[in-house]
């Protein structure tokens, strides 16, 4: 049963590689797949069924389609056009992965610097009023703690 599963998924993946290569040669050539579907004898939604895998791939529609676009069956069968834009797109992502990374560093390097300044701020908010004098606009320990008898001496 093992056997039998693996050949049906190495079928189904060079069936993939199949119409990801006719829809790549349709598309570089600027041909619809009405138009491609008429000149190779075929049902024009057979054919889009075909292409979306929704039905199976005959080697006489591949032959016709070849014909049409001027491809051998082997083109059909080569991965290493789609193993290349595979690569492109993952390269592409993590390169886009590394920018938000760098992003994600910056902004938590700003909130450092925000909490710093703010740290630095709630100090401040205990400053002695006029030099040498001991009196505080606020309690260094409580900000919100009613200040006793008042400001004076200012």
């Amino acid at each position: 049963m093992t056997q039998e599963n693996d050949r049906r998924n190495r079928a189904e993946q060079m069936a993939s590689i199949i119409r990801q290569n006719l829809k790549r040669a349709i598309t570089r050539q600027g041909v619809s797949q009405q138009e491609v579907a008429r000149k190779a004898g075929m049902n024009p939604a057979s054919f889009s069924q075909m292409l979306n895998g929704n039905k199976r791939l005959l080697f006489e529609d591949m032959y016709a389609v070849c014909d049409v676009l001027g491809l051998n069956i082997a083109d059909l069968m080569d991965a290493t056009s789609l193993q290349n834009e595979m690569q492109q797109k993952v390269e592409a992502l993590l390169k886009q992965a590394n920018q938000l990374t760098d992003q994600a560093n910056n902004l938590k390097q700003q909130a450092v610097t925000l909490q710093h300044a703010d740290a630095l701020g709630n100090q401040a908010k205990g400053a002695l009023v006029g030099v040498g004098s001991p009196r505080f606009l606020v309690s260094p320990f409580d900000p919100d703690a009613p200040v006793e008898g008042g400001i004076s001496g200012a």
